[in-house]
């Protein structure tokens, strides 16, 4: 019990300290260093795993996809919080928004509902390991192709080689 509560209490912290810098550099239109983006993603994967297990465990109650329906109805109603708390981004220009970009809520749902299903069949490490992989695969062929919008990036073939190992290494 003490490790759970602990762990969560760090990761929260980390989450915490995380978004109070950004929204104190976003509030205040100060500059960011670029060092300081990478915090970013670093504090999302550290909590991913935490995330996961928090799913895993409402959805051996309640069943895969009502568990990925209540955590992105909760999720939802935190982002309102923030929302309605000050927290915009954007231009606020609703009217010019793709038809196709609402629905990445939907595809949210099936992912979570996938990895409730898929998690306890091979574990989270393999999990992370290939969708990590898959991702940054996505990632590369979205920006070298300009996909739904993305900023179109060179991509170089040691791009590629580095998804391979990473592949591999989930493999092994």
């Amino acid at each position: 019990e003490f490790s759970l509560v602990f762990t969560v209490g760090l990761y929260l912290n980390v989450i915490r300290s995380t978004t109070c810098m950004v929204l104190r550099y976003q509030n205040q239109g100060a500059f960011m260093s670029q060092w300081t983006w990478f915090l970013i993603p670093i504090s999302v994967g550290l909590m991913q795993p935490v995330i996961w297990q928090m799913t895993l465990q409402l959805s051996k109650r309640v069943g895969d996809m009502p568990a990925s329906v209540i955590l992105h109805f909760i999720g939802a109603m935190a982002g309102a919080i923030l929302v309605w708390g000050g927290l915009r981004g954007g231009n606020g220009e609703w009217v010019n928004i793709p038809w196709w970009a609402w629905f990445g809520g939907v595809i949210g749902v099936c992912c979570l509902w996938l990895l409730n299903m898929t998690v306890p069949k091979i574990g989270i490490a393999p999990f992370m390991a290939f969708l990590v992989a898959s991702q940054l695969i996505g990632g590369l062929l979205f920006e070298r192709f300009g996909w739904l919008g993305a900023e179109m990036r060179a991509i170089h073939w040691s791009h590629f080689l580095g998804v391979v190992f990473l592949t591999f290494g989930a493999y092994l």
